[in-house]
């Protein structure tokens, strides 16, 4: 989807106005240049909340694949004590080994 652009005051015109022009017409309206400077500070106040929700999705996303890292990561770290456990149990590996492997899985659980 197309993100749409601020319109430009001057589209709104007959083609060959001049900002000049556009501003007399203004003038001559007071309405009209309220309406619009009250609908342009909307807009700027709609970008800026935009701007932020943009900004805390953008951590909330970050936040959440770091996470996902650090629970695989965990994750596989809960999967080799679980197979040096079986490992020791057949004696295919040693204590010293063992708690290596035990103590690297502690660490990451703090």
């Amino acid at each position: 989807m197309k993100a749409l652009e601020r319109p430009k005051i001057k589209d709104y015109f007959k083609e060959g106005t001049t900002l000049n022009e556009v501003v007399k017409i203004y003038n001559s309206n007071p309405e009209l240049f309220k309406y619009t400077q009250a609908a342009d500070f909307y807009i700027d106040h709609i970008e800026s909340e935009r701007d932020e929700l943009k900004g805390a999705l953008s951590q909330e996303v970050r936040l959440t694949t770091n996470l996902y890292q650090e629970l695989q990561t965990l994750k596989e770290a809960v999967r080799e004590w679980l197979k040096a456990g079986d490992d020791f149990a057949t004696n295919k590996i040693n204590e010293d080994k063992y708690d290596k492997i035990f103590y690297k899985l502690k660490e990451l659980i703090k």
